[in-house]
């Protein structure tokens, strides 16, 4: 029923035109103090500064399966996801599976997100096998870290049923962490991520590396990770590197985006990729030649024709 939905959606977008034009435009944005909600809010600040003819309003959403699904559902036009979720909505995959949904196209690839896995520094936990019958956050339901945090856990060969897992943002994770009511939280973001900023700054923290093994069981068997160094300092009180592994993130727009729109949206990126990056404790990839690498699926016409006056050409079908 689900992919009958999203099908007459698509239809119904086809035949009005595929177009909102000028006016606001909801982009999912994840949960406060993440890196997609500050992206998201900083963009949208240039695009009122530029006076761009449209307006950006975040949207707080539980991430990146959610923001899929909030946009063929054509309750958002803009979302920020990781690559191997939007794969997976757009083959019908995964947790997908049976919901096929291909009514939106890439913008720009943005950044690595990288999983981590936060305890207390006077924890006594030391390495994944250490978080049995342990309290554990794996992220909002529907998130990217939690699918992330599952596939962590089904590789280490810990079963999830020997962990009391429990579904909490990111701020809620941190707040629980510092007060003893939970002993870890994992969380699929760019590094540095403020939520963990702030709470490293009033209690000490540590993040647990993924050993060789394990990381190279992920890239193995799931192809959109890579491995992945946490520099020592990214944290307050980080002394030594962390060894992980990450995933894209990726700008994507509803196919109700008129092309018009999408084309001025991608140039205002790229021409403020600067302020976006100051704005922001990432390494974002805000460049061409970077920004279309790593999208597992076609691009917005409108966006392919920002890339084609630059001498850049991508898939659109």
């Amino acid at each position: 029923m689900k992919k009958l939905l999203c099908t007459i959606l698509s239809l119904t977008l086809l035949l009005t035109g595929c177009t909102i034009g000028n006016g606001n435009i909801r982009i999912g944005a994840a949960g406060i103090g993440g890196m997609y909600y500050t992206f998201a809010n900083t963009l949208a600040g240039l695009c009122t500064k530029e006076d761009t003819g449209f307006e950006l309003e975040v949207k707080k959403t539980a991430g990146s399966a959610a923001n899929l699904r909030l946009l063929s559902s054509n309750y958002i036009e803009l979302g920020i996801a990781q690559a191997d979720l939007i794969d997976a909505a757009y083959q019908g995959t995964g947790v997908f599976t049976g919901k096929k949904c291909q009514n939106f196209k890439a913008v720009a690839s943005l950044y690595p997100e990288a999983c981590q896995i936060v305890v207390r520094k006077d924890s006594d936990i030391e390495t994944i096998d250490d978080l049995q019958v342990k309290k554990v956050s794996v992220g909002e339901e529907e998130s990217g870290s939690e699918l992330n945090a599952r596939q962590i856990l089904e590789m280490s060969g810990l079963p999830e049923d020997l962990i009391k897992t429990k579904h909490l943002d990111y701020t809620d994770a941190a707040d629980k962490l510092a007060a003893g009511k939970i002993d870890a939280f994992f969380f699929t973001a760019g590094a540095q991520t403020t939520v963990v900023e702030e709470l490293a700054k009033h209690c000490d923290i540590r993040l647990l590396n993924l050993d060789d093994k394990l990381r190279g069981k992920l890239t193995t068997a799931y192809p959109f990770y890579s491995d992945y160094t946490i520099p020592a300092g990214t944290y307050t009180g980080q002394e030594e590197d962390i060894q992980t592994v990450c995933v894209q993130s990726v700008l994507v727009a509803s196919d109700a985006l008129d092309n018009a729109t999408v084309k001025k949206l991608t140039k205002t990126i790229f021409a403020h990729q600067k302020g976006l990056q100051y704005a922001t404790s990432v390494d974002l990839q805000l460049n061409e030649s970077s920004a279309i690498k790593g999208v597992p699926i076609p691009f917005h016409p409108g966006a392919a024709a920002y890339y084609s006056e630059r001498g850049i050409n991508v898939k659109t079908e």
